[in-house]
């Protein structure tokens, strides 16, 4: 059976690997007597491209901080931490939103600020091009809004009739809102932001909310939620409740940190929730799914597993189950960045324990990625495993097509043999990778695959943080494009050149080409029936194709390939004259782009109908007797 896969079977040994891992067929090339319709496609095209820092964006005004990145065709938006631009409200810090020519080149910077003097644009960032708006969660300032002064949450911004991004509307804290117990001193109100359609969800994790009419003390850190319409900046409360109306936001460090949302579905986790077992506080983290047409309905509620039958709760680890969160159709991604997954023998070893010197040693690794059903709440596929050596697997996380990037960092061994951290590094994951079923490689329902195509800056930062989202900064992607923050080291490293200590400062990047949409074009088969003894010719047509690549055609169990024709959007094969039998033989085609992962799969049928033969009936001759009438003449 063909696996219909976008991995080339031209691959590095190291994506050969993960295929392998991940309980993939690895096809084999046999030769096949087969005359190809046009020359042969190169061996070494690739499927996945190498994948290049395009540019980097700095700002040596600031030290080891995140900050808001986001990025929508070819705009990047990226938050400064200090105002860059003079104006007159002497705000803190100010966002640039640069824009890029196809070849990747600056071609246009605006900056936005925030309408008053010492305002905090925020970590959050989100960009849309297509309706002109930009939003921002924003700290520290006041603003009228209907009448009255209230503390800002949100600032949304929209392109005005000059090209220029204007303040459109602010959105309020909202009222009843307590700090939590224990971060008093950090309103973090809209600390992450989900956005689809005209509807934004948001929330504050570490918050109180006072009780309303009808609504028992929800208290302790339970989080809260919200929706907020970015048209009219309208907001409601989300306090779900289960069918016997009892609420479902409780316990420590509840609801707010985390949100997903599609035109479906909404998700929202408790990401710090924990829960006080024997004295011992457990982590006892909750996914909450609605489907968008009934969001103040009951929710399904999803548990944290723990796939590999041990509880790492216990030693006081908060795995961030549902850190961050991405939809896929009726399919959800959930990072848990701070999980640990054990492959040692004893997690009390000094060296090859639940330690940092283990992750350096490679029998700890800290992160997963889990797959379910946004349908059932179940999941659906072996937990995702970082590769070894790192940490911080998921706290950055994008997805675009069938390509899911996910940030980490590693520790590696010094000179002296002392485990340290490297720079970080994003992989990118083909989907089907991660949903392919469970084979051999699966071991306590945990898969390791190796990533398609990795994302590295050309000067990586040590002890830099690539991806890594700590309040702001992460991994973005649209289109081809993926905008990557660095949170730089904070503190001093030594100058190469023997010079005074240099800062290794924050930065972020742009990178491309990500394999962004690896999805599957319509074809055909075109295989007019010929007769025996004639040649044939089996096409495949791919009309949406755009891109140059190669057609793989299977007859008989054994494989051919032959360049994509672009110009007659076809790959064309010839059957030598005689070659087959009468009959019907199935055929199965396969178009793979060498530039971006788009595939195309189709099958059809190869007849050889019997050759007409013309026969010529044998009439014996028969000699004509002498009639007696001519003897009478």
């Amino acid at each position: 059976m063909r696996l219909s896969h976008p991995l080339s079977r031209r691959r590095t040994r190291r994506a050969s690997r993960g295929l392998l891992a991940a309980g993939l067929i690895a096809i084999v090339l046999v030769p096949l007597a087969l005359q190809p319709g046009t020359s042969p496609a190169r061996a070494d095209d690739p499927v996945f491209p190498e994948v290049h820092e395009l540019y980097e964006f700095r700002d040596d005004s600031v030290r080891g901080t995140s900050r808001g990145l986001a990025i929508d065709k070819e705009y990047m938006a990226v938050v400064r931490r200090t105002n860059t631009v003079i104006d007159d409200t002497g705000a803190t810090g100010d966002i640039e939103v640069i824009r890029f020519n196809d070849a990747n080149e600056v071609i246009e910077e605006k900056h936005v600020t925030a309408p008053l003097s010492g305002m905090e644009l925020g970590d959050q960032l989100l960009i849309n091009m297509d309706r002109g708006m930009l939003i921002t969660n924003v700290r520290k300032g006041k603003l009228e809004i209907k009448g009255e002064e209230r503390d800002v949450a949100l600032l949304i911004y929209e392109l005005d009739g000059t090209g220029e991004w204007a303040l459109s509307r602010a959105v309020a804290r909202p009222e009843g809102l307590e700090f939590g117990p224990y971060y008093k001193f950090a309103p973090t109100f809209g600390d992450h932001i989900a956005w689809e359609g005209d509807t934004l969800v948001l929330g504050d994790n570490l918050s109180e909310r006072r009780p309303e009419p009808g609504d028992e003390v929800l208290g302790n850190g339970a989080g809260s939620m919200f929706t907020v319409d970015v048209t009219t900046g309208e907001m409601q409360a989300v306090v779900p409740k289960d069918e016997n109306g009892i609420q479902l936001f409780s316990s420590q460090y509840g609801i707010g940190s985390s949100f997903a949302m599609s035109e479906d579905y909404v998700v929202a986790a408790t990401t710090r929730r924990r829960t006080l077992i024997d004295d011992v506080w457990m982590s006892d983290q909750l996914l909450f799914i609605w489907k968008r047409d009934n969001l103040f309905g009951s929710p399904t509620v999803v548990s944290q597993p723990w796939a590999d039958g041990t509880d790492f709760g216990k030693i006081r680890a908060l795995p961030a189950f549902g850190y961050r969160m991405k939809i896929d159709g009726d399919t959800l991604y959930v990072a848990s960045p701070m999980e640990y997954n054990y492959f040692g023998d004893s997690m009390d070893d000094p060296d090859q324990g639940v330690n940092d010197n283990s992750v350096a040693y490679g029998t700890t690794t800290r992160g997963a990625v889990y797959t379910y059903s946004l349908k059932t709440g179940e999941q659906i596929a072996p937990k995702l495993l970082p590769p070894r050596h790192t940490q911080n697997f998921g706290s950055g996380f994008a997805l675009q097509g069938n390509a899911l990037l996910v940030s980490s960092y590693s520790y590696l061994f010094d000179e002296e043999g002392t485990p340290h951290v490297a720079e970080g590094e994003v992989h990118v994951f083909d989907t089907r990778q991660i949903t392919a079923p469970a084979g051999p490689e699966v071991v306590a329902n945990r898969r390791e695959v190796e990533p398609v195509q990795l994302l590295k800056p050309k000067v990586p930062q040590s002890e830099g943080y690539l991806g890594v989202e700590w309040g702001g900064g992460g991994v973005y992607v649209s289109g081809s494009r993926a905008a990557v923050s660095n949170f730089g080291y904070y503190g001093s490293m030594p100058d190469p050149a023997g010079g005074e200590p240099v800062w290794n400062l924050s930065s972020a990047y742009l990178f491309g080409t990500v394999a962004p949409n690896i999805v599957e074009l319509p074809a055909e088969v075109q295989a007019p029936a010929i007769e025996y003894g004639q040649e044939g010719v089996i096409r495949m047509l791919v009309p949406s194709a755009s891109t140059d690549g190669t057609v793989t055609l299977t007859l008989e169990g054994v494989e051919s390939d032959t360049a994509f024709d672009l110009v007659n959007r076809w790959g064309a094969f010839t059957t030598p004259a005689a070659a087959r039998d009468v009959g019907d033989y199935p055929v199965s085609l396969h178009y793979q782009s060498s530039v971006n992962g788009q595939f195309a799969d189709a099958t059809g049928t190869h007849t050889v109908a019997k050759a007409p033969t013309k026969i010529t009936p044998s009439v014996p001759v028969v000699a004509v007797a002498g009639s007696t009438q001519e003897d009478d003449e």
